[in-house]
């Protein structure tokens, strides 16, 4: 797969998720709207492992026997599909550049400079995309370790599936957002993993992830010092006048619940779950990520 190909192809209707726990299949309709085939199988506990830039280390042979297990409830297995995986796999943030080279070549150079300071790895190991995301040079870039995402692609490749992209389930997510004239800060949660994506006018204005404490008073506390935080950025950029939305997608009913006390002391923020994914409900065992392979298969800026 060609890291051009990044979050800019145009995207199949099929598409799979991977997590630390199981491999995912969706198939989209027509018109993109639901998922017409949900599929999944467990993935065994020690399948992948997990590092300081994300997705550290991948068992290939683990991985392709959940494959091969998935594929004998397919049939025909695709020979192109979009992949999703959980934020805690990839690193989603976003630069402020002075200029940024029209020239993809050059473009990736300047951000591999950047990125020196802010990963404990040589940049050169890392696999990246990026999009502009907004005035001021703002780009959001989407990266992680190249040898296990290659990993992962050849698992896929050797049932003859080609990955036309990877993304992380909040940046999949931004997809399929309600469309609003206000800022939307996204809170989904995948295991330990918290992420926070704030979007203004459609694009990614920001990316922040978290580990979780095991401890549900931690974990609030900690989900409640982010979203103020994300609120004052937003302060800090002059988006509030209008207020914000806040997009909750998380399992944990304690959480959403602590999110919309929090709502209530601030001025001109809502708070809203994500819902039931447009799916046969007999289909969905596990709601965010159905949500994710549909998120992951909808149009990208290339169609």
């Amino acid at each position: 797969m060609s890291v051009k190909d990044l979050l800019l192809t145009p995207r199949p209707r099929h598409v799979f998720g991977v997590t630390e726990g199981a491999v995912h299949y969706g198939f989209l309709d027509r018109r993109r709207t639901r998922l017409e085939r949900v599929e999944s199988r467990p993935l065994p506990a020690d399948a992948v492992q997990l590092g300081p830039v994300g997705l550290l280390q991948v068992k290939v042979d683990r991985v392709k026997a959940t494959i091969e297990n998935l594929k004998s409830l397919l049939g025909d297995f695709p020979k192109r599909a979009a992949l999703v995986v959980p934020d805690a796999w990839l690193r989603a943030l976003v630069l402020e550049l002075e200029a940024l080279p029209p020239r993809r070549e050059e473009a990736e150079e300047v951000i591999r400079w950047r990125l020196k300071k802010l990963l404990p790895c040589r940049p050169e190991e890392v696999r990246l995309d990026y999009t502009p995301c907004g005035a001021n040079g703002r780009v959001l870039v989407v990266l992680g370790l190249d040898k296990p995402l290659s990993s992962l692609e050849e698992a896929f490749l050797a049932f003859g599936c080609e990955l036309g992209s990877i993304e992380p389930i909040s940046v999949a997510l931004s997809a399929v957002l309600p469309t609003s004239q206000r800022p939307l800060v996204l809170v989904s949660v995948v295991g330990r993993a918290m992420a926070i994506v704030v979007l203004s006018e459609g694009r990614v204005q920001l990316s922040r992830l978290k580990l979780m404490p095991q401890a549900a008073g931690r974990a609030q506390a900690l989900a409640l010092r982010e979203l103020s935080r994300t609120a004052q950025f937003l302060a800090d950029k002059g988006w509030t006048t209008a207020g914000f939305s806040v997009v909750v997608a998380a399992g944990e009913e304690s959480l959403a619940k602590a999110i919309q006390l929090w709502a209530l002391e601030q001025k001109g923020v809502d708070v809203r779950r994500l819902g039931e994914p447009p799916a046969p409900p007999a289909l969905v065992t596990d709601p965010l990520m159905t949500w994710a392979l549909l998120a992951a298969a909808q149009p990208g800026e290339g169609e």
